[in-house]
């Protein structure tokens, strides 16, 4: 079974057909994997919270396609302007609440809500990844090399992170992808999967292509 995704950022998609000829598919092979294994949060203070995401248990997937580039302003704009919705707001602080006054740039990723980053995926033709789905791409699928991070041990190689960002956003596809070919699964800004979360439910959660239906959950 073959299923096609589109990621959005704030998130990533996931496409079911391929309705929209402005995005380009990564295909990942699907597969067995440990969800949850070596995966962290970095707070908006820069914490580093280990075990905050799933539980370690083996997952299994269905192939499917990807998105190779965050999802940017401009195509973000192009959804609006065919649908006849008003273009958000650019934010006007960091996550900090400090003021930035921040503007759309075209090429950089689109920072939504996850009902807007919803809308657009359907709107697409397809849908949010699962969680699953998500930590499988970004940790390189069958093609993995069990780095750190995604693609690279040394995280200014893939990623806009503290040490390279300048605490701002950057252009899409910059930096090295991972070895799947695509790119900013680390840093840059964090991404929305479909998945609700509730710790207290994951015992029910199904090992094959599996969601959690209870919170929405973000990944960083």
């Amino acid at each position: 079974m073959k299923t096609q995704l589109l990621i959005i950022f704030l998130g990533l998609l996931v496409f079911t057909s391929c309705e929209e000829d402005n995005v380009e598919w990564i295909f990942v092979e699907g597969g067995t994997f440990e969800q949850g294994k070596n995966q962290m949060v970095i707070s908006p203070k820069g914490d580093t919270i280990n075990g905050f995401t799933s539980p370690h248990r083996m997952v299994e997937l269905d192939d499917f396609y990807i998105s190779k580039y965050e999802i940017t302003v401009k195509q973000f704009r192009e959804f609006c302007e065919k649908t006849g919705r008003k273009m958000p707001d650019a934010p006007t602080e960091n996550a900090h609440g400090v003021k930035v006054y921040y503007k759309w740039i075209d090429e950089n990723p689109m920072l939504a809500t996850w009902d807007e980053a919803n809308d657009y995926a359907k709107w697409a033709g397809g849908r949010l990844p699962t969680e699953a789905e998500w930590e499988y791409a970004a940790k390189g699928g069958k093609k993995t090399k069990n780095y750190k991070y995604s693609g690279s041990n040394n995280p200014i190689e893939i990623g806009w992170v503290k040490e390279n960002s300048d605490s701002i956003f950057h252009k899409v596809g910059l930096l090295k992808p991972n070895e799947l070919g695509i790119y900013d699964m680390t840093g840059n800004v964090g991404e929305w999967v479909s998945d609700w979360y509730n710790p207290e439910k994951d015992s029910l959660v199904s090992k094959q292509n599996p969601q959690v239906t209870t919170r929405r959950r973000r990944i960083i």
